[in-house]
């Protein structure tokens, strides 16, 4: 009886390992182009925030397109991404194409004509009462002497106000308790009767004619004009309350009194020239 030898086994058959099918795991990258895209469509039609999702847009295109080339990963969202990416750029490029128009509109429309506001301050009706071919000096101011009378009236010849300088007294004693030397060199007082009248109040916003020593400049005997002021604390303070001429002189009032000036020169001329009013007069002194 023969023994027979076991068939050697078989050997197991070589595995093909392209055979089988990877699986594809998640993708990242879409996942991120999904969420950026879905949020630039948001801010794209929302006004004046389109300039986010022009950033927000192109970012999602370029991780949408990513993770469409990578392998062995799923598409979906890589490809929803980028289609949102491209979307919210074309909103946004239409929303803000629209804001500009109509804010290039809105600017080039013409500007609402707003009539001026009538002044606040005199107008430029306040003529001289002089009388009609009153001689001028080179400087353009109406020659007087002292006792001639000068005035302004309205634009209907209504007179609102006529003054008078009576006097020029060059360094007069001083009558208040605490008087003090002048700063300038001198003083000058000036000696003047005036009158307004009711025309006055609509001359000047204020209703008040102003004679005060900011109105007066000095012209010295070579023709040059003093650049200071001829107002000082010495020279307000010289006379007494009672004697001095008020700086203003309201409608309808009577004054007269004493105005001084500090002066730096004894000789030359005197010019008054009233805020607001289109007229100026001049006087020399000492009078010749």
């Amino acid at each position: 009886m023969s023994t027979q030898s076991p068939l050697p086994a078989q050997p197991p058959s070589p595995q093909n390992s392209s055979d089988p099918a990877v699986p594809n795991r998640s993708n990242g990258l879409g996942i991120a182009a999904l969420v950026i895209g879905i949020l630039a469509v948001v801010l794209a039609i929302v006004p004046f925030l389109g300039v986010v999702a022009f950033l927000l847009g192109p970012a999602a295109i370029v991780l949408g397109i990513i993770g469409v080339l990578l392998k062995f990963r799923k598409r979906g969202t890589a490809i929803a991404g980028l289609i949102l990416g491209v979307v919210a750029v074309i909103i946004a490029s239409i929303i803000t194409s629209s804001i500009s128009a109509g804010l290039k509109s809105t600017t080039n429309s013409p500007a609402p004509t707003i009539p001026p506001a009538a002044p606040s301050s005199a107008p430029s009706s306040a003529r001289a009462t002089d009388n009609p071919g009153e001689t001028k000096s080179d400087r353009g101011n109406i020659i007087r002497t002292l006792g001639q009378g000068a005035g302004l009236s309205d634009k209907s010849g209504n007179q609102a106000v006529s003054f008078v300088l009576n006097k020029i007294t060059i360094d007069p004693p001083c009558t208040a308790q605490f008087a003090r030397p002048p700063q300038n060199g001198h003083f000058l007082a000036l000696d003047i009767s005036a009158q307004t009248y009711p025309p006055l109040k609509d001359l000047f916003g204020s209703g008040q004619f102003d004679f005060s020593a900011f109105n007066w400049k000095l012209i010295a005997a070579n023709g040059t004009t003093y650049n200071g002021s001829l107002s000082s604390g010495p020279a307000s303070g010289c006379l007494a309350d009672a004697e001095k001429l008020p700086d203003r002189v309201g409608t309808g009032e009577k004054v007269t009194g004493t105005l001084i000036l500090d002066v730096p020169a004894t000789e030359g001329t005197l010019v008054f020239a009233p805020t607001f009013a289109d007229a100026s007069w001049e006087w020399q002194y000492p009078a010749k």
